[in-house]
């Protein structure tokens, strides 16, 4: 079937995700890598998920995390997701030629309500799910289900766009074909090879 809906992942994708790169932009003279350790733990996924709000983030830091500079780093990060360039570009030429959009992002509610007022070019979806929104994220299926559940797509006419390979494979076991993002002519390409007007 031809696709009509495209489906696109953020972080990765639309803007870029380079939490290390972040932080020594925020901290140049000394940059606390031991961010890191949060960005990529367990207590991450419950913020993604929404179990967590910012401030009880905060709380739960290990007692040696400097909370101030931390709250710092959440407070900015938003602001230095730089859009990935071109991407923007196809996400609205898509929408005005008639295809359906929509978004499926692991996302925190401050972040994603921050990054509506930075990157206006995403309120123009159709539709979207973030992972605070139903306390689960990718690649559990729920998430998925409840894209699903919400919006009129047809998964044999829907693609999914991530940068994460197993997020995909959640994608296509609910039948919606995938393209695996590295760079924004690949991902053209792959619609295009698709059947999709561009």
């Amino acid at each position: 079937m031809m696709i009509r809906q495209v489906i696109f992942d953020i972080g990765g994708v639309m803007l870029e995700w380079t939490p290390e790169a972040y932080i020594k932009e925020l901290f140049p003279e000394k940059p606390p890598l031991d961010f890191l350790q949060v960005v990529y733990s367990l207590f991450w996924v419950g913020y993604d998920g929404g179990l967590y709000s910012r401030e009880e983030l905060l709380q739960q830091l290990p007692e040696h995390f400097d909370k101030d500079r931390f709250s710092h780093f959440l407070n900015r990060l938003a602001s230095v997701l730089r859009p990935i360039p071109g991407m923007a570009d196809l996400f609205l030429d898509l929408k005005r030629k008639g295809y359906e959009i929509y978004i499926l992002s692991n996302m925190p509610r401050e972040m994603a309500h921050e990054l509506n007022e930075l990157h206006p070019f995403l309120k123009e979806a159709h539709g979207g799910v973030f992972s605070y929104e139903v306390n689960s994220i990718k690649p559990m299926p729920h998430i998925y289900e409840e894209l699903l559940k919400k919006y009129p797509i047809e998964p044999a006419k829907a693609v999914f766009i991530d940068d994460v390979p197993v997020n995909l494979r959640t994608a296509k076991s609910m039948g919606i074909r995938g393209i695996h993002f590295q760079n924004p002519d690949q991902v053209k390409q792959a619609l295009a090879d698709m059947g999709v007007e561009l």
